[in-house]
């Protein structure tokens, strides 16, 4: 929790940066997240009873940018703005291997049910939805001790044209370049699966993806463009 850091706030909004491990909103078992933080924040800044408008989420094993409303007005205006796709949002992931293209669409048919997890097909289908992403690869680099995937780590940056339930985990596992340390998502063998989480050099239950970049034409300042970008988390260097 001391990790989070407050990147943008005016009298209407914040935008939050969440460490992987942390929890975009509380659950059953009570355990601290970044809503409770707004709250113990705007406390700590005089606000007696805050009102907290969490606009959207991110994994829990996921860092990044959050964004936060301050008042019901400004919830549904930044809720509106999501839903007309008038926020871009773009991350940062280490991948396996290197994908063929060095950037590229990714557009697959998603399959999302509660408590599983979700699965990427090529082909649509009823019940499944569109999922579209644009990625770049920015540099590879050679894995210490893998032979498989060409024995590389790459550096992609995405920046999601859809927002589905763990759309990028999904949709790279399905070209075949699951995210470091996704083992939810990597479908290869159990063996190499060991391999996989002994090299990926984070933190237990974190994987190599960030939220870190996020602007939007701020509704309640006549439309103002809002820019937040952040580097990726520093030990990522490690990988």
């Amino acid at each position: 929790m001391s990790k989070i850091r407050i990147e943008y706030e005016d009298e209407h909004l914040m935008v939050v940066y969440k460490p992987a491990g942390v929890l975009s909103q509380g659950d059953r078992n009570n355990e601290p997240s970044i809503v409770d933080y707004a709250k113990m924040y705007l406390r700590g800044s005089g606000v007696n009873d805050p009102y907290i408008g969490l606009i959207h989420r991110i994994d829990r094993p996921v860092a990044g940018l959050l964004m936060i409303a301050k008042t019901k007005r400004s919830a549904e205006l930044i809720s509106r703005l999501f839903k007309n796709d008038r926020v871009r949002k773009k991350y940062l992931a280490v991948i396996f291997g290197r994908p063929d293209d060095d950037k590229g669409l990714l557009k697959h048919y998603l399959l999302e049910k509660e408590g599983v997890s979700t699965k990427a097909f090529k082909e649509k289908a009823l019940g499944l939805k569109e999922a579209q992403l644009e990625y770049q690869v920015l540099g590879s680099v050679k894995l210490h001790d893998i032979h498989e995937f060409e024995g590389l780590f790459s550096l992609v940056s995405v920046r999601l044209i859809t927002g589905r339930k763990h759309q990028i985990r999904s949709q790279f596992s399905a070209i075949g370049h699951p995210i470091v340390g996704d083992s939810k998502y990597f479908t290869h063998t159990e063996k190499l699966k060991e391999k996989m989480l002994k090299c990926n050099f984070l933190p237990w239950g974190e994987i190599a993806l960030c939220s870190n970049y996020i602007s939007f034409p701020h509704p309640l300042k006549n439309g103002k463009i809002v820019e937040v970008e952040i580097p990726y988390p520093s030990y990522w260097i490690k990988i």
